[in-house]
């Protein structure tokens, strides 16, 4: 009897537990990861900041008209911090989701930011003449500082002076 009581008492117990259990929805973001948008902030802000800075950088040596303007376009477009910039930014805006895991519109206004300024950049890749790779950077500027400011990263330190 002793037995038979722990056991029904188990049993009893395990049937509470699995009724608790999946009483509750389960969810998820769309990355995978039980992660949230402050997470996703700590993660992918220092990058986009890292980024934005040096795209920056670029913009004010173009806008200097120095004789290097083509090493330094080079060595922007064919870097780590371009390609770290793209990447953290369409992370980030995976986190702006509506229900049922459908890309809201907010989702989709960052994607197009980041798209525009990944034409930009490709286009500033292939410029041939200073003048080009001016309007070009100055575009992705534009597109960038559009991101942060839809994504409410934005602040002072981190918008590109146009």
């Amino acid at each position: 009897q002793f037995l038979t009581r722990i056991v029904v008492s188990l049993a009893t117990g395990f049937v509470a537990l699995t009724e608790f259990t999946h009483s509750q929805p389960a969810s998820a973001d769309r990355t995978g990861k039980f992660s949230t948008k402050l997470t996703a902030k700590r993660r992918y802000l220092p990058r986009i900041e890292l980024g934005s800075e040096r795209l920056g950088k670029l913009k004010s040596v173009l806008d200097s008209g120095s004789d290097e303007w083509k090493s330094e376009v080079n060595q922007f477009v064919n870097s780590d911090y371009s390609k770290d910039l793209s990447s953290a930014l369409t992370l980030f805006a995976t986190t702006y989701f509506s229900e049922g895991n459908k890309i809201s519109a907010l989702e989709k206004e960052l994607q197009d930011n980041i798209m525009e300024m990944n034409q930009h950049l490709e286009k500033l890749k292939k410029a041939v003449d200073i003048k080009t790779a001016q309007v070009e950077c100055t575009a992705a500027c534009k597109a960038l500082n559009e991101y942060l400011i839809t994504s409410k990263f934005s602040n002072e330190s981190n918008l590109i002076q146009i």
